[in-house]
């Protein structure tokens, strides 16, 4: 059963997904949607009607309907209209009749509307978008002029644009949302089954953002672009679509390079920072940069809330086909209002609970609220940006954001190839990565590093043995008597500390007076390998991540087991006696911190984890250690786990051996380090 803790922060994230998508509706039903309403169409059929008694009232200023108005529209500026006081004052020639109540973008006829109806007249209706939404029902160039209600009068709502500006219309139209709209949809298939909590939040924030393009797609197909509630659901896919980006961005970050949450493993800002919170009583360097930076983002949050609304509107003509371009009122209000001020207020929220938690480890709550604000933030920007700077040339707006939307899109699948080694290995997704990758294959670079494929030195006499005390019973088991000069068997729990790892396993070398074979019994180990210099030693390196293969028999079993359940905690006979397992790691925290920040820390390493699987070299190792091993299954059923249990091979301990014995016996399995050089990452990586 997953801990309530980690159910609140999945309640919590699809809340505020409900809760940041139902509040503007709430707000839309509550003011526009309040009113009787119809649309421009609407209203151009019920005033063009034989024997209609519909009346065309423009409430703008007299300036704005000198410059421009429909024509057969009546001028009746809202300050005149809001000054009636009763039914009687109404002028006489539109007592009786239908009002159809017109302002410049749609917002003041709701008001005149309401006013009017509270005064006594109750068959008044708001124009829907105003005249902004109106230009766009005026769509040929070549209508008579002063056709009444189809036609302007002053300035001319057609606009020509030249053969470049409507062939980079098409081009965006009909290539950059198309292409990007695939790849959004092909990066989701790729992640389905991933279990990464980084790639997790990265796949569901590719399918909000193709359903909200999806949507777009929808309303200019079917609706004719007419449909607010299609524009709404574009939008809001966009600012979900943001707000998971920016969690997958800061999970990946903390996961995989800050180690931050990693409670029990050195964080990467340690040389930065200096004392530390994960091993003394002060308060954490990174929550103090946390709340500068929510700071700064809150104060941002200001600039789109003074911006300008625009009710630009003109009609164009694109290869031959009539287009409005146009960007309601309506639309800016959800960016350049609405978006700023969920995103101060989520914001907000994350610096609160930051601010009363010092000297704790960083809440997941905060990092929610905080991808939260910024999603909402980054989508205002984004439409601030372009609206503001094509303002007067919407063609420009349009087509520098759909080409920035395909940018982004290339941008992460070319990291995810580029990095796929590591980040997909075992994504469990749809789509063959391996295929994929293949344009960006990694290979072993020549040089110090040799694998099977190249010319090996003969091996020097004595030989040295560094494992992690996890293989000692295997290795000494099956290493014939006398083979290395030497053993050394570290500390399982070093590799919760890469560097310290990396520090001890150096030293040891360091130490060596022979020129040495150093076998390594180990794999890259969280890169607690990465940079250990070989000397004037030779160094022999399983090819394997950690210890998992090695006890599994080979990198294929690994595989195998990784995709039948990727979020697996490993347990052995090693592992159990040297007590490197989450109910032991539980129990130390409680001592240190109490239980409530104990279950804190515990939960954010473990809590990923879907399976316990002992790992058993025999069937005395079963009967030894089987009763420890569902002890702490059953500690980790608090996050939904499982317990299995699987006969473990010793395939790759006995080639270890024969290999330290033959260097000819190195295969596929292992490289070697010449002297002189460093283990680097690369040789770990295996392609296709």
């Amino acid at each position: 059963m997953r801990t309530p803790s980690f159910k609140r922060l999945q309640y919590l994230v699809l809340a505020l997904i409900v809760l940041g998508g139902v509040l503007p509706l709430v707000w839309y039903l509550a003011t526009v949607g309040s009113v009787s309403k119809v649309r421009p169409e609407e209203a151009i059929r019920m005033l063009t009607r034989q024997g209609s008694d519909a009346i065309l009232l423009d409430i703008r200023p007299a300036e704005d309907f000198e410059r421009q108005h429909v024509e057969g529209a009546h001028s009746w500026p809202l300050k005149r209209l809001q000054a009636l006081t009763s039914l009687d004052e109404l002028p006489a020639q539109w007592q009786g009749k239908k009002l159809l109540i017109m302002c410049a973008a749609g917002f003041s006829g709701v008001d005149a509307v309401r006013h009017l109806r509270m005064i006594g007249v109750q068959d008044a209706y708001h124009v829907r978008g105003g005249l902004q939404e109106w230009v766009g029902t005026v769509i040929r160039q070549d209508q008579a002029a002063g056709a009444p209600f189809a036609s302007l009068s002053g300035e001319p709502a057609f606009r020509a644009m030249s053969l470049f500006e409507q062939w980079a219309a098409v081009v965006a139209a009909y290539f950059f949302k198309p292409w990007y709209m695939v790849l959004s949809l092909l990066l989701t298939l790729s992640l389905w089954r991933t279990r990464a909590r980084d790639l997790a939040a990265l796949k569901w924030s590719m399918l909000a953002f193709f359903s909200g393009e999806a949507w777009c797609a929808v309303n200019y197909l079917v609706f004719k672009e007419t449909s607010y509630l299609a524009e709404f659901l574009h939008s809001y896919g966009m600012v979900v679509g943001f707000g998971l980006f920016v969690y997958s961005l800061i999970e990946g970050l903390d996961a995989r390079i800050m180690r931050l949450s990693a409670w029990g493993q050195r964080c990467a800002a340690l040389d930065l920072c200096g004392p530390c919170i994960k091993t003394e009583e002060v308060d954490c360097g990174a929550r103090k940069v946390l709340l500068l930076l929510i700071a700064v983002s809150f104060i941002l949050g200001f600039i789109p809330l003074q911006a300008d609304f625009n009710s630009i509107s003109y009609n164009t003509s694109i290869l031959g086909t009539a287009y409005n371009y146009k960007h309601l009122a309506l639309y800016q209000a959800f960016e350049k209002r609405y978006c700023p001020g969920m995103a101060m207020a989520l914001l907000a929220a994350a610096f609160i609970i930051l601010w009363r938690q010092p000297r704790r480890p960083l809440s997941p709550f905060v990092w929610v609220f905080f991808s939260a604000g910024w999603g909402a933030l980054a989508f205002s920007f984004f439409r601030l940006l372009f609206g503001t700077v094509f303002e007067n040339h919407l063609i420009w707006s349009t087509f520098w954001e759909e080409l920035t939307e395909l940018v982004f899109l290339c941008a992460v699948w070319g990291l995810l190839l580029l990095f796929r080694q590591t980040l997909l290995g075992e994504a469990g997704g749809i789509l063959p990565w391996p295929v994929l990758g293949r344009i960006l294959r990694v290979s072993p670079s020549p040089g110090l590093a040799y694998s099977a494929r190249l010319p090996i030195p003969s091996a020097p006499q004595e030989k040295v043995l560094i494992a992690c005390e996890v293989l000692k019973d295997p290795l000494t088991k099956f290493a014939p008597a006398g083979l290395y000069q030497k053993s050394f068997f570290l500390d399982y729990g070093l590799h919760r500390y890469p560097d310290r790892l990396r520090e001890e396993i150096q030293t040891i070398i360091d130490r060596l007076s022979e020129p040495s074979l150093v076998v390594l019994g180990y794999g890259l180990c969280g890169n607690g390998l990465r940079g250990v210099k070989a000397g004037k030693h030779t160094l022999l390196v399983p090819r394997v991540d950690d210890c998992i293969p090695l006890l599994l028999g080979s990198n294929e079993n690994h595989r195998q087991q990784a995709k039948a359940e990727p979020a697996t905690f490993y347990l052995s006979k090693g592992w159990l006696k040297s007590g490197s397992h989450p109910l032991n790691e539980y129990e130390e925290y409680m001592k240190r911190y109490g239980r409530s920040q104990a279950e804190m820390i515990i939960d954010t390493q473990y809590r990923h984890i879907r399976r316990v699987a002992f790992v058993a070299q025999g069937q005395e190792d079963l009967e030894g250690y089987r009763r420890q091993a569902q002890e702490v299954a059953q500690f980790c059923q608090r996050w939904g786990a499982r317990y299995e249990e699987i006969l473990g091979d010793d395939a790759y301990i006995r080639r270890l051996i024969e290999a330290s014995q033959d260097f000819t016996q190195i295969g596929d399995d292992f490289f070697v380090v010449l002297p002189g050089g460093l283990i680097q990452s690369h040789p770990f990586l295996r392609s296709g």
